[in-house]
C-alpha cells in the first residue's frame, strides 16, 4: 500500500465501507461512495487534461463534492489548489497568474467571468453529477508519496500571498502525529470542520480526518446556536475553530441547556483562552485547548493536554510526538526558559517549501528548521507561551489578513502618501483591520474605502479609517514606525465608529 493519500482512501473502502466520510446536514458519503466517486472524479478531469504536476484551482464553498474534486486530482497525482470563494476577482486572478491552473472549478458558471483566456473553467457541478455515474473508473494514477499534492496560500508579512506545498508524507504525518498524541482521534472520531478548505484550518484536517478513518461534519456558515446543535445531535468529538467562535457559543441562550460533553478535542487558537471563557467550558464537560500553529506547519504543531488546560489555558503544550520547538534570540543563540524569542519548529510536518518561491523558503527553512516569525517563550516544563506575531497578520473571523498586503492596496490611491495598517480588537471577528492614512490633498474615507471594494475582498476591507493631517511616525530605516502607531491607537476602536 502506497503511503500515500488515495491508497488509505482505498483501504478504508475495502475495509470500512459503510463508515460515514462526510456528513453535512441530513445527507451523508460513506467511504466506499466517496472513493468511487473520487474515481470518476479523476477520469472527467484526466479528460479535460489534467495530468501528474498540473494545479487544479478551486474556488467554491465547502461541500462534498469539493472533496471529491480534490481526492480525483490527487489520485491522479496532481495538486489541489483551493481558492477562497470570498476574494475579489482581481486577487483570484493574482492566484491563477501565480499558480497557472490547468483547470479551476467555480461554484457557477457564473463565477467564471474575467478569467484569463487561458484557463478552462467547470462549474462544480459537473463534479457534482458523477457522485451517481455508473461503472467502474480506471482513471490513471500517479502515485509519488513525496509529491505535492496540495499548495495553500496564506498571507505572511508580504504584499502577495505565498503558496505552501505539502506532499503526502506531509499530511500523512500531521495525522499520524494527532494518533498518536490523542488515540480517539483515529477511528469513530466525528468531526465539526466550519473553516474554508481554502485555509489550512479546512485543508488539512479534512485530509487528516480521512486518513485517519473518521467522519467530517461540514457545518457550512457558521451560527453558534446551530453549532450547538450540531456538536449535541451529531455527538461530535473533536472541534478546531478560533477562540472567538467558542465565545460566541457560549454567549448563546441555549448554551446551558446543550450537552456538549462528548468534545474529547475543543482545539483552539487565534487568542488566548480566558479562565472564564475555560471555566464555563469546563464545566459543560469539554475542556477549550490552546493550539499553536501556522499554515507552514500543517496547521499546528502542539496543542495543550486536557489536563495542563485547566491550570494553564493560555499555553500551547510542548510539542507532537513528530515535532521539536526551540526559542531563539535575535543573535541565534537558543533562548533559556522563561525568556521570549522566535519560536522554531522541526518534524515531517513542515511545508515542502512555497511554491515557486525558492529565496522565501531558504528564508524560513533553516537547517530543517523552520523559524516562524512568530515569538514565544517555553517554560521549565516546556509548554510554549505564544506572545505575539513577529509577522504583520490580522486573524479576522477565521481568515488571515495580511496588513502589509492592504497597505499596498490603499497606497495605490494617488492622493495617499503613507499607510499604516493595524489590528484592532472586535467582538465579532476577534480582529478587524484599522487603516491610518496619511495624504496631501483630499483623501478621504470614502476613496479608501471605494478603492479598497474595487480591489479585495470584503472580510478585508478596514472597518475603520483614520485621516491623519501630520505624516506618520517613521524608524531609522525608513519604515513606519509600527510600534508608536499600535500605543497610539490602541484604544481608538473605542471611540471611532465604524465605517462599515
Amino acid at each position: 500500500m502506497p503511503n500515500t493519500i488515495d491508497g488509505v482512501l482505498d483501504w478504508w473502502a475495502a475495509n470500512r465501507a459503510e463508515v460515514a466520510a462526510v456528513r453535512s446536514g441530513d445527507d451523508t458519503l460513506n467511504y466506499a461512495e466517496l472513493r468511487q466517486w473520487s474515481l470518476h472524479a479523476a477520469a472527467f478531469l484526466a479528460e479535460r487534461g489534467l495530468t501528474a504536476g498540473d494545479r487544479l484551482c478551486i474556488q467554491a464553498p465547502n461541500s462534498f463534492e469539493y472533496i471529491a474534486a480534490m481526492l480525483g486530482a490527487i489520485r491522479l497525482g496532481a495538486i489541489a489548489v483551493p481558492i477562497n470563494p470570498r476574494i475579489h476577482p482581481r486577487e483570484r486572478n493574482d492566484l491563477i497568474g501565480d499558480f497557472e491552473p490547468r483547470l479551476l472549478i467555480v461554484d457557477t458558471a457564473a463565477d467564471a467571468g474575467a478569467l484569463p483566456e487561458d484557463v478552462q473553467a467547470l462549474p462544480i457541478e459537473a463534479i457534482r453529477a458523477l457522485r451517481t455515474a455508473s461503472g467502474e473508473a480506471d482513471p490513471p494514477r500517479g502515485v509519488d508519496e513525496d509529491a505535492i499534492v496540495g499548495i495553500i496560500s496564506t498571507s505572511g508579512s508580504t504584499s502577495r500571498p505565498k503558496g505552501v506545498m505539502y506532499s503526502n508524507r506531509t499530511v500523512i504525518a500531521a495525522a499520524m502525529q494527532m494518533l498518536v498524541q490523542e488515540p480517539y482521534c483515529g477511528e469513530g472520531a466525528r468531526v465539526l470542520v466550519y473553516p474554508s478548505i481554502s485555509t489550512s484550518a479546512g485543508f488539512l484536517p479534512v485530509f487528516q480526518i480521512l486518513v485517519f478513518g473518521g467522519t467530517i461534519y461540514l457545518g457550512g456558515a457558521f451560527e453558534p446556536e446551530a453549532a450547538l446543535k450540531i456538536i449535541e445531535s451529531e455527538r461530535i468529538t473533536m472541534m478546531m475553530c478560533s477562540t472567538i467562535f467558542f465565545e460566541h457559543c457560549a454567549a448563546t441562550s441555549i448554551f446551558p441547556s446543550t450537552d456538549v460533553s462528548s468534545l474529547r478535542a475543543a482545539l483552539t487558537g487565534g487568542s488566548p483562552v480566558s479562565r472564564e471563557l475555560q471555566r464555563v467550558w469546563t464545566e459543560k464537560g469539554a475542556v477549550l485547548r490552546q493550539i499553536y500553529g501556522q499554515t507552514e506547519c500543517s496547521g499546528f504543531a502542539t496543542f495543550q493536554s486536557a489536563e495542563d488546560s485547566r491550570t494553564f489555558p493560555d499555553k500551547c503544550g510542548r510539542g507532537g510526538p513528530f515535532t521539536d520547538i526551540a526559542i531563539m534570540r535575535a543573535d541565534g543563540t537558543p533562548a533559556p526558559h522563561g525568556e521570549p524569542g522566535e519560536i522554531l519548529l522541526r518534524g515531517p510536518t513542515i511545508m515542502r517549501g512555497y511554491w515557486r518561491a525558492p529565496e522565501a523558503t531558504a528564508a524560513v527553512l533553516k537547517d530543517d528548521w523552520l523559524h516562524t516569525g512568530d515569538l514565544g517563550m517555553l517554560d521549565e516544563r516546556g509548554n510554549l507561551s505564544f506572545i505575539d506575531r513577529l509577522k504583520d497578520v490580522i486573524k479576522s473571523g477565521g481568515y488571515q489578513i495580511s496588513a502589509t498586503e492592504l497597505e499596498a492596496i490603499i497606497n495605490e490611491i494617488p492622493a495617499v502618501e503613507s499607510v499604516a495598517v493595524i489590528a484592532v480588537p472586535d467582538e465579532r471577528f476577534g480582529e478587524t483591520p484599522m487603516a491610518i492614512v496619511y495624504g496631501q490633498g483630499s483623501v478621504t474615507i470614502a476613496d479608501v474605502l471605494e478603492h479598497c471594494g474595487n480591489s479585495i475582498a470584503r472580510y478585508k476591507i478596514p472597518r475603520y479609517v483614520v485621516i491623519e493631517d501630520a505624516p506618520l511616525p517613521r524608524l531609522a530605516t525608513g519604515k513606519v514606525a509600527k510600534a508608536e502607531i499600535r500605543n497610539k491607537y490602541k484604544h481608538a476602536h473605542e471611540m471611532l465608529d465604524q465605517v462599515r
